[in-house]
């Protein structure tokens, strides 16, 4: 997992303007796949803009790490008048006085302290790149679930369509059977109720379609009319390595892991500045003024004077005695990195039983699969034999219907498990911190 690279890819695919992605994709009728859609999402969705300003954002972190070791300039400038009022046969007397000044300020030496701050900048920003990095992938696997959503809510309508054209062909047979006197009216009553339950399992089924036609929109920043897709998922590689050597890209290389060491090593980083807070500090101090000083009696007479000096000078500090302060913080940072360094612990172990959970789960949908395919095709013969039977009259319009029934609801079970088996790989790819790459990648 290499953050910082796929954030980096991400912010280059987002100068290539959205919108004519958008256009090409969404105005010709063009459907999008699984990995357009993905992609879609990061650079010109709502939240995929944000991550991009977050991750900008980080970029300017890695400043700060510099900080600790360069000078401080800054300028200041006055200007004062006033008025000496004077008794007898003195003359009131004005003055205006005008001052400038440059100054200089560097630590030369920090001791320990001063590394530990640089150290601590980077990790922090590193830390907030990753943070940008784990978003950018929840909004990848968010994406690819509206889109697996719609594409089964689209088979979902397909399959309803198809339930219902068999109950419509299916009640017009009835109806030509009744007006011959061959079937009692009970059975053409059957044949209604089973056309109209259809009819109406077909609307739901069309109400879900634009439910996640709105979801998918929202996180693609298009309306719901412009939502298409293909068929085409995010194909992805067998896995090559076993299931220990997967467990341990999760602990170790995951984007959670990372967050979890960046956050020892901070802590870690912290309690060492604490401990530099005994070593005395080297200051280099200068400064560059100017003044400008004029005077003047109402009854004439002015004098002006002028003056430009310079200084330097080496300082030593060193705090001796706080009142306690200095040894308190340091408790409290090394307590700090203990915990930082337990909570490491903690994810690590988290995530290894995570990816464990996620490798049964996506083998045992990988089982599920196979039997729902296998049942699909056993209703599926059921039906056609049901169907010659029932035209010849040797079945019932009840086991004509339950077949109907069985081969609707194992068509959808096939399609939904399909949905959940997908999802559950991008899933271990997402333990894994390969998600976002896979998407990126062309």
């Amino acid at each position: 997992m290499n953050p910082i690279r796929c954030i980096s890819r991400l912010l280059v695919l987002a100068l290539v303007p959205a919108t004519t992605l958008a256009a090409a994709v969404f105005h010709d009728g063009t459907p999008l796949s699984a990995r357009e859609t993905a992609r879609l999402a990061l650079e010109q969705g709502p939240r995929g803009l944000v991550i991009q300003l977050d991750s900008l954002s980080a970029d300017k972190g890695f400043a700060l790490g510099r900080t600790p070791f360069l000078p401080t300039l800054s300028a200041t400038a006055g200007l004062n008048a006033g008025r000496t009022l004077s008794s007898g046969s003195h003359d009131d007397l004005n003055s205006q006085t005008g001052t400038a000044s440059l100054n200089l300020n560097w630590t030369l030496f920090r001791g320990l302290a001063g590394l530990a701050d640089s150290r601590r900048a980077t990790a922090e920003a590193t830390r907030a790149r990753t943070l940008a990095f784990i978003e950018a992938e929840n909004l990848a696997l968010e994406a690819l679930q509206g889109w697996h959503a719609l594409r089964e809510a689209e088979r979902g309508v397909d399959i309803a369509r198809e339930s219902a054209l068999i109950s419509r062909e299916r009640y017009q047979q009835d109806s030509l059977r009744r007006a011959l006197g061959a079937i009692s009216p009970q059975a053409l009553l059957n044949a209604e109720l089973a056309l109209n339950a259809d009819r109406s399992a077909l609307l739901g089924r069309e109400q879900a379609l634009r439910a996640a036609q709105a979801t998918l929109g929202t996180l693609l920043g298009l309306p719901v009319g412009s939502v298409c897709i293909t068929g085409d998922s995010l194909a992805l590689s067998a896995l090559a390595t076993d299931d220990a050597e997967l467990c341990i890209q999760a602990s170790t290389q995951g984007p959670a892991a990372e967050i979890a060491m960046l956050d020892a090593r901070i802590a870690d980083q912290r309690s060492v500045a604490a401990r530099g807070s005994l070593v005395p500090r080297l200051d280099l101090s200068g400064s560059l003024s100017h003044r400008d000083a004029r005077s003047w009696y109402l009854e004439g007479g002015q004098a002006e004077l002028g003056s430009r000096s310079a200084t330097a000078g080496l300082s030593l500090n060193w705090d001796l005695y706080t009142g306690g302060q200095s040894s308190v913080t340091r408790q409290r940072a090394t307590i700090a990195a203990r915990q930082a360094t337990l909570r490491l612990q903690d994810t690590r172990l988290e995530l290894e039983n995570g990816m464990r959970v996620a490798l049964e789960a996506w083998r045992t949908l990988d089982r599920q699969r196979e039997l729902a395919q296998a049942r699909v095709e056993v209703a599926r013969r059921q039906l056609e034999l049901l169907r010659q039977q029932y035209t010849l009259g040797a079945a019932s319009s009840l086991d004509f219907r339950d077949a109907q029934v069985s081969l609707a609801s194992a068509r959808l079970s096939l399609v939904s498990t399909e949905s959940d088996w997908s999802l559950a790989r991008l899933q271990i790819e997402r333990l894994r911190g390969q998600l976002l790459d896979r998407v990126l990648s062309d």
